[in-house]
Parts: C-alpha cells; structure tokens; sequence
C-alpha cells in the first residue's frame, strides 16, 4: 500500500512491489533471530544446567572443557553467565590451547567460573603463543574461584609470551580470583611465570596474570 496526494487529500493507493518488499523485510529479520536464538540454545545445550547462579552449567569432562573454549573462541563469552566444576579432570588434548584467545575482549570468557576446590590437571603440552593460561584471556566481568590447575609439563615456545598458570591476558583490571591454586612445571622461552598459590588476588595485574609473576 501507499498514498497518492490527490486533490488537496491523500488516497491509499495498493502497491505490490511495496508490500513483498515489507514481507522479505520482516521476513528476514524473522529468520535472523531464529537462527541467532538456535546458535546460543545450541552452545546452550552442550552443558547441563541453565548458566543461572543457582543452577550453573556443569561442567564434568574434558570434552565439556573443549566445547567451551571452542565456544568462547568462536565469540561466545558467556557474560553473565555461571559456570561449575563437578569432579576432577585430565586434558590429554595436545592440542588444547585454554579457554578463548586474545585477539580481542569478545573471545575472551567473561562469566564465573567456580571449580568447587576440584583440580583440572593438563598433562604434557607444547604450545606457541603470546598468551596462554588455562583461560587464555578475561574480562572485567570474569569471576574465577575455587580452582585448582595442576600442568604435569607446559612449555611455551613463543619469543616474547605470557604464560600464566590460570590466565594469560586479562583486558582490563578487574577480573577477580578467590581461592585459586596451580602447580606444575611450566616453562617460556622468555618469560617464565613461576606457579604459586594466592588464596585472594584482586589487584589484577593484566599479563600473565594469576598466580603467576616473572622470574
């Protein structure tokens, strides 16, 4: 439909090309919010629970790990979200590489992560990366406790990198950590962090941060 000024008045005219133009339009934004909906329910259903503070996502084996720094990778941070170790677990991957990157604060985990005083333990690994940590990269909304990271042997290859033993880069100085422990060896090729235990840590030093400090 349209409208014809004619005679001083305006007259609703039928314009065909009009109304399917209006049709695609809301079709398309139909179809986009459906397929973004799908896209988080999907990531959404790769773990029990329903993100909430009182009913976390649960996470219980190192394929569940895998999903969600696959999922953090891809831009999911998970803002707002609350996440829950249920047992302990091994990674064997020797690819795995943490939880997000650092190419910028949208790949970077940004929920609560509480490892409820279970210990993930990260057998022989070899990575080549400005930053690496368990959680590559935070964010000022991240919240991590409760965590325990034991890495039987990592090393670090690349030039001038951070490693941390919980998190490599944090964007911004307000992630906080409470009752975070790792252990291990961990090795750079030209920063090492050395492994430690802090029980409370809210300074938020922004490289190779947590539990992790140059030598």
């Amino acid at each position: 439909f349209g409208f014809s000024n004619k005679g001083g008045g305006f007259v609703m005219i039928k314009s065909k090309n009009l109304t399917i133009s209006i049709i695609i339009a809301i079709s398309m934004l139909i179809l986009t919010a459906v397929v973004c909906g799908v896209v988080f329910s999907n990531k959404a259903k790769a773990f029990s629970g329903s993100g909430t503070e009182a009913s976390p996502y649960l996470i219980s084996s190192a394929s569940d790990l895998t999903t969600l720094a696959a999922n953090v990778k891809s831009g999911t941070t998970y803002s707002g979200n609350y996440f829950k170790l249920t047992n302990n677990i091994t990674i064997s991957d020797s690819s795995w590489t943490g939880i997000g990157d650092n190419s910028s604060s949208n790949n970077a985990f940004a929920g609560t992560f509480d490892g409820a005083n279970y210990k993930v333990t990260i057998s022989s690994l070899t990575v080549n990366l400005e930053y690496f940590g368990f959680f590559t990269a935070s964010t000022d909304t991240t919240v991590i406790k409760n965590l325990k990271v034991h890495y039987n042997s990592l090393t670090n290859t690349y030039g001038y990198g951070y490693t941390g033993g919980i998190v490599g880069y944090a964007y911004v100085r307000d992630t906080i950590f409470e009752n975070c422990h790792t252990s291990g060896t961990i090795n750079s090729s030209s920063l090492l962090m050395k492994p430690t235990t802090v029980p409370f840590l809210s300074d938020k030093s922004l490289r190779g941060i947590l539990i992790a400090f140059e030598v």
